[in-house]
């Protein structure tokens, strides 16, 4: 590269390497240091113009654009060399442009570009040689797709309009609009051999069931079109959708169950704090029955000592001695329970009438012994009461904690999803899933209307064949019958190739891309890889149901490499492969398992991979990638310069 964009002078030369052995070449540089403007470089040196900057105009390095002086002339030139090795070289391309300084300022001389080819001659020397010859031989335009690869592209090959990407990649390397412009001038020759004849009425009619066939399916195309626009509309929503549960720091499924989480925490919260008040109302009430009897503890025990003496000294009976019952034994059964005859004046009953007449407060006996007891148990509670008030301290203090901890934990979980409540992750949910529906409603309705349009396209080809077949009748000028006989067989002919083609070209792709996904994706659910009649690329299961929905962003982009390398090796190109960007935005977790993957699906293909550093160049991506790489560069951006220097990192 001279003078190109950032990089200055001459000394920007990137030699990948060739051996089969180390198939990757790596090219690593920081955001903004000049990675994908090498691949600008490479693409306007073949093509003459640059894939990610639409204007091509100044590419002039600043720092020689200054240098210039009134008259004085600089070139940026981009060769590119290809061979097994520097002393092996099989082609070379250049493209040179010219820039003048003048009153003005600088600017690109009219017709100065130029561009050069030489070729590996019959005698092993460079030979001259058409530019675009060259270039439609090894890196065609048309078909950049199988040697220009871009990650976050191929992630989302098959996710945007499966079918026609599918269709129209298979139809570019079978160079099937050759065979259809032919078709198409041969139909334009034969009506000048049946321009001078009457036309028959039938002809008339099959025209005008053509023209009705034709109305229909532009029909189907215009509402193709409309469903289209509301499918991508669909997909932004839902990539929308989703890429606002990513920003919360989770995927919605974590979120769910951080909220769930929260709610339990709540729950716990809640209920603890009942308790807590529970306990505190408890403890008040103990303090408020217990101090006064605290104050009464003296009287107490001198009561409880009364009734104790009054007892001991028989002016209380002993239990179960009462009063009721002597009347009772003096009244009706008249003797003594031990069988002692209690008559009037009798000396027994004379001692049992003392005994009761001496005992007047027996009678309350049962009260009194009642609240001796009574007494008894305050005063206990009384001896325990410092215990029993450490023990509420303690459990209200355990309590309290366990509330300052769940408080916490809440804190956290509220941290964790950065905010966002139930409401709005079930909106955001809802709108992904309602999303989700509608891109699978669109693309059911994309499939039925490209079955009709072929279905449509089959009914018009048997109504052309029934018309050609009447046209061809009613020619008398037997010459001209036999001119359009040939143009007819022709006709027949290229058409059968095309139709042939296309199936045999579809069915040998889709054999390859299923070897090469099942080979680089460890997914016990796949079992096969599909391209239907109407060209959607689909992944089944062992119950033929479709799964593409279910794969991650890794295993898409394996599947759309597996197809291009699958379309590569039909179409017969072996270019080396250019690919920016090749993690796209996989979860870094997921990276090392991608990068297992490629090696599997690109055994045997050089490749010469465009990465980030720090975001994809990692330390593990080195590690992993270290046994494959055979060149690696570093794009360096100059302090304080806008300038970038290809530095070589020599391989341990």
């Amino acid at each position: 590269m001279v003078n190109y964009r950032p990089f200055y002078g001459k000394d920007n030369i990137i030699s990948f390497s060739t051996n089969p052995k180390k198939p990757f070449n790596i090219v690593f540089a920081g955001t903004g240091g000049g990675k994908t403007t090498i691949l600008d470089a490479m693409a306007w040196c073949m093509y003459g113009k640059e894939i990610h900057k639409p204007d091509p105009y100044p590419m002039l390095n600043d720092r020689k654009r200054d240098e210039l002086k009134k008259g004085e002339t600089a070139g940026v030139q981009i060769e590119i060399i290809m061979g097994k090795s520097e002393k092996e070289i099989d082609c070379v391309l250049s493209r040179t442009v010219t820039f003048i300084k003048d009153e003005r300022g600088v600017k690109p001389i009219d017709v100065s570009e130029q561009t050069k080819a030489k070729v590996k001659g019959p005698r092993n020397n460079l030979i001259g040689a058409s530019f675009d010859v060259v270039v439609d031989r090894i890196f065609p335009e048309d078909i950049q797709h199988l040697f220009m690869f871009d990650g976050e592209a191929l992630q989302k090959f098959f996710d945007e309009d499966n079918i026609e990407n599918t269709k129209n990649a298979i139809i570019d390397i079978t160079q099937i609009d050759f065979l259809k412009s032919t078709i198409k001038h041969l139909k334009e020759v034969s009506k000048s051999y049946k321009q001078d004849e009457e036309e028959n009425p039938k002809i008339q009619e099959y025209k005008t069931l053509i023209r009705s066939v034709d109305k229909e399916i532009d029909r189907h195309n215009i509402e193709k079109k409309k469903t289209q626009e509301n499918l991508d509309s669909a997909k932004k929503n839902y990539a929308s959708a989703l890429e606002k549960l990513k920003k919360i720091g989770a995927g919605d499924k974590d979120i769910k169950k951080l909220i769930e989480e929260e709610k339990k925490i709540l729950e716990k919260l809640k209920e603890t704090k009942k308790e807590l008040d529970d306990l505190e109302e408890e403890s008040f009430k103990h303090l408020l029955n217990s101090v006064p009897t605290l104050f009464c503890k003296k009287e107490l025990k001198k009561a409880i000592k009364i009734i104790d003496e009054q007892y001991g000294s028989g002016e209380l009976p002993p239990d179960p001695i009462k009063i009721d019952f002597l009347n009772k034994l003096l009244n009706e059964k008249k003797e003594c329970i031990c069988g002692t005859p209690l008559k009037k004046g009798s000396k027994e009953r004379k001692k049992v009438e003392e005994y009761r007449d001496r005992a007047p407060l027996s009678k309350y006996e049962p009260e009194i012994r009642h609240g001796q007891g009574a007494m008894k148990v305050i005063l206990s509670k009384t001896s325990n009461f410092l215990d029993e008030r450490k023990k509420y301290y303690e459990t209200i203090k355990k309590k309290t904690a366990i509330i300052n901890d769940l408080n916490n934990q809440h804190k956290l979980k509220k941290k964790e999803r950065k905010g966002l409540n139930e409401q709005e992750l079930n909106s955001l949910s809802s709108e992904r899933d309602f999303q989700f529906a509608e891109i699978e409603r669109y693309n059911k309705r994309i499939g039925e209307l490209n079955h009709e349009i072929v279905d449509n396209n089959k009914q018009k080809t048997r109504w052309d064949d029934e018309k050609r077949k009447l046209e061809k009748e009613q020619i008398k000028n037997k010459e001209q019958r036999k001119k359009f006989e040939i143009c007819d067989i022709a006709i027949t002919f290229f058409q059968k190739i095309k139709d042939e083609l296309i199936v045999e070209v579809k069915d040998e792709i889709e054999k390859k891309t299923n070897e090469l996904f099942k080979k680089g994706v460890d997914e016990p659910r796949v079992s096969e890889v599909q391209i239907t009649d109407d060209f959607e690329c689909r992944v089944l299961n062992k119950r033929g149901e479709s799964i593409y929905g279910g794969l991650s962003s890794g295993q898409k982009e394996i599947l759309a490499v597996s197809f291009m390398i699958a379309l590569r090796k039909e179409s017969g190109f072996d270019s080396p492969i250019l690919f920016d960007y090749p993690w796209g935005r996989i979860d870094p977790e997921k990276t090392v398992e991608l990068i297992n993957s490629l090696k599997e699906v690109l055994k045997n293909v050089q490749v010469n991979f465009f990465l980030i550093r720090g975001r994809e160049f990692t330390d593990s991506v080195k590690h992993h990638m270290k046994d494959y790489t055979g060149a690696l560069y570093e794009i360096r951006k100059e302090k304080n310069k806008p300038e970038s220097k290809v530095k070589k990192h020599e391989r341990k």
